[in-house]
């Protein structure tokens, strides 16, 4: 089995297979990326970057300072005065976003119990009961909370669209 990561069914992976086979040979076979990182990628780094701090007890003000410091380094392909707007725009968003999430989830009673739990799990075949020779399924649980004494999985998706 190969262990660099070829193996590896994550959502991202699965939802890139269904969308265009070639574009996930590229990407996932061969390891040809864009070198700009697209905006809901970016978008949603950031935000979660964010969620993660605040749950794991970081001022609402200690996350928009890391945020702000994300957007601060502007890439090369920045370079027109609307390509800029839209950077700052994103930014904004994003920390209003952070902000608005903290005001809504502060005071509701759920204890985060883990945060952004990595996985890598056999692929059971039901009928065998063995494990999948090729793959592996992989990903990240953005929470894992107790609500009402009981566990659940929290998880966070931001929209590449208003």
């Amino acid at each position: 089995m190969q262990n660099d990561g070829r193996n590896l069914l994550t959502n991202s992976r699965m939802q890139c297979a269904k969308t265009c086979l070639r574009k996930h040979f590229l990407s996932y076979e061969l390891g040809i990326r864009k070198t700009q990182t697209s905006q809901p990628l970016r978008f949603g780094s950031n935000f979660h970057q964010g969620l993660d701090m605040l749950a794991q007890g970081a001022t609402i003000d200690a996350v928009c300072s890391v945020v702000s410091a994300n957007y601060a380094d502007v890439p090369a392909w920045v370079q027109s005065d609307e390509d800029r707007l839209e950077w700052d725009v994103e930014c904004e968003v994003c920390i209003r976003l952070l902000i608005a999430y903290q005001w809504r989830w502060s005071q509701a009673d759920v204890e985060i119990v883990a945060t952004e739990q990595v996985f890598n799990i056999p692929i059971i075949n039901p009928r065998t009961g063995h494990a999948a020779k090729l793959f592996r399924l992989a990903g990240k649980i953005d929470k894992i909370i107790r609500v009402g004494g009981r566990l659940a999985v929290m998880e966070h998706k931001t929209a590449g669209h208003d």
